[in-house]
């Protein structure tokens, strides 16, 4: 229906609608008028009528569009169609109606309106009805709207809306906007040039602005196509997917390379270049980052129906991609990585308003989600702290308490839980991977071209500052959400390890919720170091102790063991900087850490697995690299000397270092001992006199020597380290009974490899290969001893051990005073302790002459040596002293005879032998 029209009511308001009307129209009466459509058969329509040219009337407006558009062809260069045509007479029409608001008059206004309307009219009959009007050139119908919503074109201000009021009378919104949008998606999928990618998603951005037109936007088949019911199907077939394909990751639907290297023979690997691209390539990648997130906004708030079906899109995105959690991928039908990246920025985005763990909206995320929906299919998880009886239990708790009652989420808690599975599917995967493909550009040089571009690629996608500053936002609410969980509401643990039972909505949630914040951590910290300073890591901080400290919250021990990995990241020895604030000194981690990090040193003795032994090395050396930061900071004094009233514990883990000290270092010796010989043999040409197929077998032995010696000597060093921090701070710890006799004999044992005449086996070509600092080594041995040089005790432990040789040990000293390596007055200090354990050492051999043979009785089973304190085992029968099987015991709580469970507590005092033993010495001594 055309709107009734209102006559000028002034003269000077016609004389302006004589000039405005042609104006805009852009036509004239006369022939020879330039930039104007010569009207010509409607002047002489007019004529016929009557009617002067020289006035025009609001009434003429349609009869002259409808004279223009029956043209075959339009005069001039200045309209490219008649489409066109009505489209620049509108922005006519709006720059006249800009100059009269300035004016404010309204009734001018009113007529140009009018006028517009017309306009819209008219353009909305070609988009609806092609055939009514002369050939439009290549593209007819909807289509001719495409290059005013990609940006080509100008398109005018109102003519959406009032499109859109025009179609919503006629009641074929439909056929105009779902060509638009099947053309947007063909657009996209064709075109993968940076700036092919821009026009379509602004165009979408804009039409979805329009309530009416979102609605046929999600009323399509299109927007959530189930006929294959895959991912792929989602990313190429579904309207919004292509749009979210975009991206410079080399999987589905990447960005020309051209585009982004230009002609690749002449790359410069430099860092330089490499920033050079990475500026041309991340303003638009952003762009429609943005874009699409802009278009996922506009659909949750224009209506129920649009926020529905956008969140039934989510849900099927990660509903159809479940697979990709397993170790192998199909590619054809799940969505490409770059998907899943965009999918999870504008995730992030979403969550983004309450990321912030001080706010109140944290309390409102239901941890139960996971157990109730019924919109999203995930495969059967692994539970952080849960089997499979007892989370089938949980699950069955959790719904009978929700009872018949639907459950609805809030868009809080399913944007939560939305994003941390889409992190789980696709991203955190490009985490993982990237120590393989980022790496310093001027690295790549002999790895060719292929390399450079990956290098790049996911260093685009990857490093983006926007991209890391959500990650970082969005793991950190995770961390302090899992800290409130698990505490039943605290910020901060109040004690740790957490009291039992430990709360069930926390060890109901799926390990990736872990796993998730340490490969982002991991990332983050490893190469964006920089970026740390000055952000807020107390959550965070809290999360690794919190999880550290109490083992039932994991029941995998070896992610408990990432944990410690991943914070020693934050270390400065790993970090290359020093945070300021430091972050060991926030949160709880003063109190708590240290305690935590050596009861995890000694739970993580045994795994379950076969690695185990090996894996506990590794373990334990990231626990080395935090102790190495923290334990002189003043703020862990007290945890740490409080964490040595724990009996049990601390014993264990002082043995355990021991231990591992031993082990690791007479790996390495025995690899340098194979090392020498072989260097030895080919200097003297037996080498060659072997017979090829033994030089062989040698020579594999050799290789794996080689590999063997450099972790041995640093994940050895690193427990000596440890060993040389708590006996400088608690050397009377060190003298207890249980652990002081083990500790002299590694000394010695060790002293006597390093100083001893069998040092010339460890030479070797190139120490420096296999971080072999055997004077460094020797150095931190002596001041282990002189770390107990007070205490006369341990001058008669190191006197009793019996491998204690003067010469060996005053020479040291003099090699290391020669070297540099101690001062003057620590060489004074060490002689006179070698003094004292010599003349010790004379007294003790003088008591055992006087002692003579000692009755089989007497003699510990294990050691052959006299017995002071026999305790008789339980489990087995068998006595022994003391001192042996508490050794055993810090090690492994079970009867060395039969492997029966025991610990200190069982053991019995031998009290008769005891006595007996007493009674015996003093008979020798008296016989003397």
């Amino acid at each position: 229906q055309k709107p009734k029209m209102s006559s000028p009511s002034t003269a000077e308001t016609e004389v302006w609608q004589d000039i405005m009307i042609p104006s805009v129209l852009r036509v004239s009466f006369l022939s020879d008028s330039s930039h104007r459509i010569y009207l010509g058969d409607y002047a002489r329509e007019l004529a016929e009528e009557g009617k002067s040219g020289d006035d025009w009337t609001i009434s003429m407006v349609d009869p002259i569009i409808q004279h223009v558009l029956s043209l075959p062809v339009l005069p001039g260069e200045e309209w490219t169609s008649h489409f066109d045509y009505l489209m620049k007479c509108q922005l006519n029409a709006d720059k006249e109606k800009e100059k009269l608001r300035n004016k404010g008059d309204v009734d001018k206004i009113a007529i140009l309106d009018e006028i517009v309307i017309r306009l819209v009219n008219y353009a909305g009959l070609i988009l609806r009805f092609p055939d009514m009007f002369p050939p439009q050139g290549k593209e007819s119908g909807p289509l001719l709207l495409m290059p005013y919503l990609t940006r080509n074109k100008t398109l005018p201000p109102e003519f959406i809306p009032r499109l859109v009021a025009y179609l919503n009378t006629e009641k074929c919104l439909k056929q105009v906007f779902e060509p638009i949008f099947e053309d947007l998606v063909a657009q996209i999928l064709s075109n993968n040039s940076l700036m092919g990618f821009c026009g379509p998603i602004q165009a979408l951005d804009l039409l979805v602005t329009n309530k009416h037109i979102a609605l046929v936007l999600v009323q399509m088949d299109r927007f959530l196509p189930k006929v294959r019911n895959t991912g792929k199907e989602l990313e190429t077939f579904s309207i919004l997917g292509p749009f979210f394909r975009m991206s410079t990751l080399p999987m589905g639907q990447s960005i020309a390379q051209s585009d982004i290297f230009g002609d690749a023979n002449g790359i410069d690997y430099s860092n330089d270049m490499e920033s050079e691209i990475l500026a041309r390539v991340r303003t638009p990648v952003r762009m429609v980052q943005k874009h699409c997130f802009s278009v996922v906004m506009t659909l949750l708030k224009s209506s129920a129906e649009t926020r529905n079906r956008t969140m039934d899109w989510f849900r099927e995105v990660l509903s159809r991609n479940k697979d990709r959690c397993k170790p192998s991928t199909d590619q054809l039908t799940t969505c490409s990585p770059g998907f899943l990246l965009n999918f999870s920025l504008v995730l992030l985005r979403l969550v983004e308003p309450f990321m912030d763990p001080s706010s109140p909206k944290i309390a409102s995320i239901n941890p139960n989600f996971m157990l109730l929906t019924t919109t999203l299919q995930f495969n059967e998880y692994t539970c952080l702290g849960m089997d499979g009886d007892d989370f089938k239990a949980r699950v069955s708790e959790v719904k009978e308490s929700q009872g018949s009652e639907d459950f609805s989420p809030s868009f809080i808690t399913e944007s939560f839980f939305l994003c941390m599975q889409a992190f789980e599917l696709g991203t955190i995967n490009l985490f993982r991977v990237a120590d393989q493909l980022i790496r310093p550009a001027d690295n790549l040089m002999g790895d060719g071209v292929g390399a450079f571009q990956n290098h790049v690629n996911f260093k685009a996608a990857l490093m983006d500052d926007d991209f890391l500053s959500l990650c970082f936002g969005y793991f950190n609410l995770v961390a302090s959400w899992l800290v409130r969980l698990a505490t039943g509401g605290e910020s901060v643990p109040s004690t740790l390890p957490l009291p039992v039972p430990l709360k069930k909505e926390i060890l109901a949630l799926p390990v990736f919720f872990v796993e998730n914040i340490l490969e982002f951590c991991g990332f983050f910290f490893s190469y964006n170091s920089k970026q740390l300073q000055g952000l807020g890591l107390t959550n965070l901080i809290n999360f690794f102790t919190m999880f550290i400290a109490t083992p039932g919250l994991l029941k995998n021990p070896h992610l408990r063991a990432k944990l410690v990995e991943i914070l020693a990241l934050l270390a400065p020895r790993q970090l290359k900087l020093s945070l300021n604030p430091d972050p060991f000194l926030s949160g709880i981690a003063p109190k708590e850490l240290g305690g935590a990090l050596l009861r995890f040193f000694v739970d993580f003795e045994r795994t379950g697995v076969s690695s185990q032994f090996y894996d506990k090395f590794n373990a334990r050396f990231y626990v080395a690299m935090v102790m190495r930061h923290i334990w002189d900071l003043p703020a862990y004094k007290s945890s740490f000397s409080t964490w040595l009233l724990d009996t049990d514990y601390s014993l264990r883990y002082a043995n355990m270092v021991m231990n591992d000290v031993v082990f690791l270092l007479d790996e390495a010796f025995t690899c340098l001992e194979k090392i020498h010989k072989y260097e030895e043999d080919v200097a003297s040409g037996v080498w060659g006199r072997l017979p090829t197929s033994l030089q062989q077998d040698h020579a594999e032995e050799i290789a794996q020597a080689k590999r063997s010696v450099r972790s041995c000597l640093v994940l050895g060093g690193e427990s000596l380290r440890l060993l040389h921090y708590a006996t400088r701070d608690f050397p009377d710890f060190f003298l207890r009974e249980e652990i002081s006799g083990r500790m002299v004999e590694m000394l010695n044992h060790l002293f006597l490899k390093l100083a001893g005449p069998q040092y010339n086996q460890l030479t070797v070509q190139n120490p420096e290969i296999y971080v072999f600092k055997p004077k460094w080594l020797l150095k931190k041995i002596t001041i282990i001893y002189l770390h107990f040089v007070k205490f006369s005790e341990f001058v008669t432990q190191v006197a009793l051990d019996g491998s204690f040789k003067k010469s060996v040990f005053l020479e040291s000293g003099n090699l290391l005073l020669r070297t540099g390596l101690i001062t003057e007055e620590t060489h004074t200090v060490w002689d006179t302790f070698v003094e004292k354990v010599a003349k010790k050492q004379e007294e003790e051999e003088e008591a055992e002459k006087e002692l003579g043979d000692i009755p089989d009785d007497f003699q510990d089973p294990i050691m052959a040596s006299l017995m002071n304190d026999p305790v008789k085992l339980p489990t087995s029968g068998i006595t022994l002293d003391r001192s042996t099987i508490t050794r055993h015991l810090l090690t492994a709580q079970s009867d060395p005879f039969n492997r029966k469970p025991l610990t200190l507590d069982m053991l019995e005092p031998d009290v008769e032998l005891k006595a007996r033993i007493e009674a015996w010495k003093s008979e020798q001594r008296n016989k003397k």
